[in-house]
């Protein structure tokens, strides 16, 4: 099989060389652009397949078993890689055999938090990591605060191991956008003694309607997740649907709706070649700045989170550049009766949003200011400077109005110096 992808690889690859010979003609260029547009992502596919292929049986536990945790990440309560892994399930693969060990929510299931109980956990953290504080103390529903998955996917294995002793060879996150494109590929979803799951309801049943009843149907809710969750995991594996779940979720990888980070460089590279891992933009070294929305309260009012980002670039005489940021954002959670507009429990809809900033290392003169902060602080790493803020905010239909909902930051580009921005 392997001598026979890289045969068809040299032959996908000579087809895309001719493409880039054809001249650029009236007539040939529209052509020619469709061509390429539909063969390019195809190329890189293939081109990753083959870089991975010599790995491919060891991951499938050809000589001994493997361990991977899929994560479900719930938008409602927001992370920088998309969510809160709030529901887990752990496979292990032994000669291409697919086993689930276990599967649930990770609030109950695998970590108690009941009674108001704290499941902090340590871990040596991933380097440069400028998330945890000093203790390194934190708890693995926070394991996925780096906005590269990368080092997220990374932290995620050694909060698990620290909290299990089980060594994870990958990690898997795909959050409800990601779920709702399988269901479009694969058709709706069984779940036992429910409507079927589809993709037009999934979103409104698992962000929206789980949480109307606030803490009271915490266990029913849950039940519901495990049964989806299963259900997911039954038809990935099934030969017949696993194709179209591999082209759903292969097409969402650039919005980091699905993303993979395997511990062997052997797959993790062609991973990353085309857009599977999660990644921030490596193409130019110290350029990246990005914002990214953090709720820090459990009450799953980020769903209903509106945000505006303005951004101003003036080009200095110097030849660097000035960049001022404000980001804007709106809590629109609704009135529901018995819900309260000023705590962060199930039942009520006050935000605690953290803004994370993130600019190159080289930048000069970076402040961040937000309203009503209950942190500001930076932490210098080896090639990103982190800027965070917070602060509360009532629903529209509370004291928001006495509140100034921005953050505003801004840096200075020394000349010379590139920045790329990348909004998550």
């Amino acid at each position: 099989m392997g001598g026979y992808l890289q045969v068809v690889n040299a032959e996908v690859n000579a087809i895309s060389g001719n493409l880039a010979a054809v001249p650029n003609l009236p007539g040939l260029s529209a052509l020619k652009s469709k061509a390429t547009e539909q063969l390019d992502p195809a190329q890189a596919q293939l081109n990753a397949v083959t870089q991975m292929w010599p790995a491919i049986p060891d991951a499938l536990g050809a000589n001994g078993p493997k361990r991977y945790l899929v994560a479900g990440l719930n938008s409602a309560e927001l992370l920088p890689t998309g969510g809160a892994p709030l529901s887990i399930t752990v496979v292990r693969v032994d000669k291409g055999k697919i086993e689930v060990l276990a599967s649930g929510q990770t609030s109950s299931d695998f970590f108690d938090v009941s009674g108001g109980n704290v499941p902090w956990l340590t871990w040596d953290h991933v380097k440069d990591n400028p998330v945890y504080g000093p203790s390194g103390k934190s708890v693995f529903v926070n394991s996925n605060l780096h906005p590269d998955f990368q080092v997220s996917g990374e932290e995620m294995a050694r909060a698990w191991q620290a909290a299990t002793g089980e060594r994870i060879n990958g990690v898997v996150a795909l959050d409800t956008q990601a779920v709702a494109s399988i269901l479009a590929a694969t058709g709706p979803l069984p779940v036992a003694n429910e409507a079927p799951v589809t993709s037009e309801n999934i979103a409104q049943r698992l962000l929206i309607d789980a949480y109307k009843g606030g803490g009271a149907d915490l266990k029913q809710r849950h039940e519901t997740n495990n049964k989806i969750m299963a259900s997911l995991v039954t038809r990935a594996q099934s030969p017949a649907y696993l194709p179209k779940v591999a082209r759903a979720l292969i097409g969402l990888a650039p919005e980091r709706h699905f993303q993979v980070n395997m511990r062997d460089p052997d797959l993790q590279g062609p991973l990353n070649s085309i857009d599977l891992t999660g990644a921030l933009s490596d193409q130019v070294p110290d350029s990246d700045t990005f914002g990214v929305f953090t709720a820090s309260s459990p009450n799953k009012v980020a769903v209903y989170q509106k945000r505006a980002i303005d951004r101003q670039v003036q080009v200095n005489a110097d030849g660097g550049a000035s960049v001022t940021e404000t980001i804007a954002l709106l809590n629109d959670a609704p009135t529901i009766k018995g819900y309260t507009l000023t705590g962060t429990g199930y039942t009520d809809h006050l935000a605690i949003n953290r803004v994370q900033v993130y600019v190159p290392a080289s930048a000069q003169k970076a402040t961040l200011t937000v309203s009503n902060p209950d942190r500001k602080d930076r932490a210098q790493t080896g090639d990103l400077a982190d800027i965070g803020g917070g602060g509360e905010q009532p629903p529209l239909s509370g004291a928001y109005t006495r509140l100034n909902p921005t953050a505003e930051g801004s840096f200075l580009v020394p000349a010379g110096g590139r920045f790329l921005l990348s909004i998550l």
